[in-house]
């Protein structure tokens, strides 16, 4: 018989924080640490300027992160990996409700 001594840690280490305090304002977590971001698409005027001057996709969520983040958010945001933004940006557009199309293999059949 297993031994179910030790208790899970159910806590998320990293995801979106499912206790938002204000609407206004995106939390999520990466390794425990804390992250805090405007609502998607709550910039300043001069984020949304260095948006429309920028035509790559990826060039522009980086414009977007460094504009809209604290010291904090962004000293943690720069240990993930391009994966793990990716994550992080999709869970932050989500809690906008902007929805991502599937991709075709993950899709129904």
């Amino acid at each position: 018989m297993a031994n179910n001594s030790k208790k899970k840690n159910t806590k998320k280490k990293t995801g979106p924080v499912n206790e938002q305090q204000d609407d206004n304002l995106f939390h999520y977590k990466f390794k425990g640490l804390g992250i805090t971001l405007p609502k998607f698409g709550d910039w300043t005027f001069a984020v949304r300027r260095q948006l429309l001057v920028t035509p790559k996709m990826d060039d522009q969520i980086t414009i977007a992160l460094a504009g809209s983040a604290d010291e904090h958010s962004l000293e943690v945001i720069d240990m993930m990996h391009d994966d793990e933004v990716a994550d992080l940006v999709t869970a932050w557009m989500r809690n906008a409700g902007i929805s991502l199309g599937e991709s075709s293999g993950s899709g129904e059949s």
